[in-house]
């Protein structure tokens, strides 16, 4: 049967590589969060796989002339386009019926049914995978409200510091007029003398109760900042939640990684949509870049730079806090249970 699913099958597949620049999706909504559908065309050409021509085959290409196998993937990417409201590829029964009338002798009955085996087994294990995700999605989003809300303690400060500019700088002139109009006396009062400033700072301090943080005057800078950093604030409640959101990460990286070689090392070569999908979005970053729109936490944005050689700070790394899918190393556990799990299929 071996040397029939070669036959059956001419392309080749790469194995998964790093991206050298990588692309960072930018979501407005809610929608975009979420990874778009892969095309009927994407999922029939298979995971990785390359023609020998290096063309993408059509819905067309595969029923006129492709391979039984591409026919296969064809079928499956229909079945699983079919489980998705929003999918407007389908295949006609026509089409359906075109292929399974290609399948005649014993070989391609026992590469069919090969091929369904690895589905179902990859269909399966991809749940899994799924749910670890969310699982993430959730731990992150609990890192995004502390984060969100540390920005918006900053944003806060700095709005106090211009209204405190505002009243350092504020003078009010008067004068009395001649016989002919022209000013005399001319007198500048200050609209803010600086008791008055210093009590207006003293009851900010006093009367702004944050939550894990404090808000404070630096005497020299004359800006108002956020101090969070003690025991128990909210810099230590982010630490805890990026270690939760980080383990996560790792654990669903693990899974990617069994996922990815399974389906490299199989003869179908088909990657299930839930699988893709949520793949995709961790690359890309969409979820993470909906829920928190400052990128000085993404540790991606900071590999990046230190990539292109240039300068971060040691102040600069300790706020990089969002996990970056390619630098997380997989849970060694996790890897060790999903090769068990899948190798038992």
């Amino acid at each position: 049967m071996g040397k029939k699913i070669q036959k059956q099958e001419e392309q080749k597949a790469a194995p998964r590589t790093e991206p050298k620049e990588r692309i960072f999706a930018n979501p407005q909504t809610g929608g975009e969060a979420y990874t778009d559908l892969p095309s009927m065309e994407h999922l029939a050409n298979g995971y990785n796989v390359i023609q020998p021509d290096g063309k993408i085959l059509s819905k067309e290409d595969i029923l006129k002339s492709g391979t039984l196998l591409q026919k296969i993937r064809l079928y499956i990417s229909s079945i699983d386009l079919s489980g998705y409201f929003e999918a407007k590829e389908r295949l006609t029964e026509e089409e359906l019926k075109q292929i399974r009338n290609s399948i005649r002798t014993k070989e391609d009955k026992e590469l069919v049914n090969l091929c369904v085996k690895e589905y179902n087994t990859i269909f399966e294990f991809g749940t899994r995978l799924s749910y670890f995700f969310k699982r993430f999605q959730t731990s992150y989003a609990v890192l995004a409200v502390l984060l969100n809300k540390w920005d918006s303690y900053e944003y806060t400060a700095k709005q106090l510091t211009l209204l405190y500019e505002t009243m350092r700088t504020s003078f009010l002139t008067i004068w009395e007029e001649d016989d002919t109009g022209k000013p005399t006396n001319t007198e500048t009062i200050e609209l803010y003398p600086d008791t008055t400033i210093n009590n207006f700072i003293e009851d900010l301090i006093r009367t702004n109760v944050l939550d894990g943080a404090t808000l404070l005057f630096n005497d020299n800078t004359r800006k108002f900042y956020i101090s969070a950093k003690e025991k128990g604030g909210l810099y230590s409640r982010i630490q805890e939640a990026a270690k939760d959101a980080t383990k996560d990460l790792s654990d669903f990286k693990a899974y990617v990684i069994v996922a990815e070689e399974y389906i490299y090392k199989s003869t179908l070569k088909y990657m299930p949509i839930p699988i893709q999908m949520s793949i995709e979005n961790a690359e890309q970053e969409r979820y993470t870049r909906y829920l928190v729109k400052n990128l000085r936490y993404f540790r991606s944005e900071l590999n990046q730079r230190k990539e292109r050689g240039e300068t971060v700070t040691p102040g600069e790394e300790n706020m990089a806090v969002i996990p970056d899918f390619y630098e997380v190393k997989p849970s060694k556990n996790v890897l060790a249970d999903c090769k068990a799990t899948i190798n038992k299929k």
